[in-house]
């Protein structure tokens, strides 16, 4: 055990609780890695949605290993957003919700568990995660005193983390300020983007001469944590899903978890 998990374990034998946290949430979820696949084809690219850690739902890493091996991808990215940091964000928090040492504290662990499935990845960073670099460069701190983003989330030298990337001629990117078909008029390149919680879809667009084509996807939100409450009485729900994009670029699919 960490030394949170023995302070937390130590406090639940007495019967306290600390901001609403469940100790048996903490120890099971550590079992929850699965063996890597390491055989897939490195032009097939599974992409993972938003985890919003540690707010995201657990059968989201056994979903993913499931497309990753049916659908041969030896290539892994995570396309941002990693983790929430609800309690440093600018808007408005919620006070029955947990403080940064232990919001942080329970992502990296439930994070242990996704670079154990996937040994290499590589991560877009953007708004979410950006959030530390934010909240500091907003106290005037210089960069130079600010960790690196393996630092901050523990993730090992394998991972590596990008504002965006491309790949085949595929640009991946967590948010354009805009739709993925936008973006992908603007750029006339293929497109992976996610952010939007509650659109998603992947299309084709073609001119005289050439085409391209975008997908925009969702995440895996544990959707009932208070965390998400800003967005409860949007008619528009998240729907959980992933994406692999196949054959070196030129296949985009869509995967909705069912």
């Amino acid at each position: 055990l960490s030394e949170l998990e023995k302070i937390l374990e130590r406090l639940a034998k007495k019967g306290i609780t600390i901001w609403g946290i469940d100790y048996q949430w903490l120890r099971q979820h550590r079992s929850r890695a699965l063996a890597p696949y390491l055989d897939g084809d490195e032009g097939n690219v599974l992409v993972i949605g938003d985890l919003h850690s540690p707010y995201d739902l657990d059968g989201y890493l056994t979903f993913c290993m499931e497309q990753q091996e049916l659908w041969n991808c030896g290539t892994i990215l995570f396309i941002g957003d990693i983790c929430d940091f609800h309690s440093i964000s600018q808007w408005s928090k919620i006070p029955e919700e947990l403080n940064t040492r232990w919001e942080i504290a329970l992502a990296r662990a439930r994070l242990k568990d996704r670079y154990a499935t996937f040994p290499k990845a590589t991560v877009t960073i953007w708004n979410h995660d950006a959030r530390p670099r934010r909240t500091a460069a907003s106290a005037w701190l210089l960069r130079e005193f600010i960790q690196d983003a393996n630092t901050i989330f523990q993730a090992p030298a394998t991972y590596n983390f990008v504002n965006e990337i491309i790949i085949d001629n595929v640009l991946y990117t967590h948010w354009t300020k805009g739709t993925a078909f936008k973006k992908c008029i603007t750029e006339w390149m293929n497109i992976v983007q996610w952010h939007c919680h509650n659109s998603a879809g992947a299309q084709y667009y073609r001119n005289r001469q050439w085409h391209v084509w975008w997908m925009q996807t969702w995440n895996w939100i544990d959707y009932e944590k208070v965390a998400f409450d800003y967005a409860r009485e949007l008619s528009a729900q998240p729907v959980l899903s992933c994406g692999v994009i196949l054959n070196n670029g030129k296949l985009p699919i869509l995967l909705p978890y069912m």
